[in-house]
């Protein structure tokens, strides 16, 4: 993960590959139409795409990361993929990370998380309250349909 910051001071990626779920429910397990969703919803498109993406670029930074290992725990865990994707690389690697709202799609919350290299933390709480200024959260729920 190192070798990412060699190049670019900061990584921008999506929170959540996996659409939120529902307010009243007790765990954050995927619905049975997640495929669907992920194939006809643009939210779901892109969010795959940012799964995707997220992890082609750990192997390619990488490449003794153990893929085998992430993909018997994304068989077995599928929730472990769905709802936290993509904040598992900077766990793993220890990387300071910080989730920013960053507004809705389809009345559901959407976040950016931005990934900083090691002992970087005050770069990120700069950029996020550099990115809550321009970006206010709302005061008020959005709308449900």
């Amino acid at each position: 993960m190192a070798a990412a910051f060699d190049e670019v001071d900061l990584i921008i990626c999506a929170t959540n590959p996996g659409p939120a779920f529902a307010a009243e429910a007790s765990v954050s397990s995927s619905e049975p139409s997640f495929i669907d969703w992920a194939k006809d919803s643009a939210a779901g498109r892109y969010g795959t795409r940012a799964a995707l993406f997220g992890l082609r670029a750990a192997s390619t930074v990488a490449p003794r990361l153990p893929s085998k290992l992430l993909g018997q725990m994304a068989e077995r865990f599928p929730d472990l993929v769905t709802m936290g994707g993509l904040t598992m690389i900077s766990n793993m690697y220890g990387n300071p990370a910080v989730s920013i709202p960053a507004g809705t799609v389809d009345g559901l919350p959407v976040g950016m998380q931005v990934l900083a290299p090691h002992h970087r933390d005050a770069l990120l709480f700069d950029v996020a309250l550099a990115f809550e200024r321009e970006h206010p959260w709302p005061m008020v729920a959005p709308s449900v349909a």
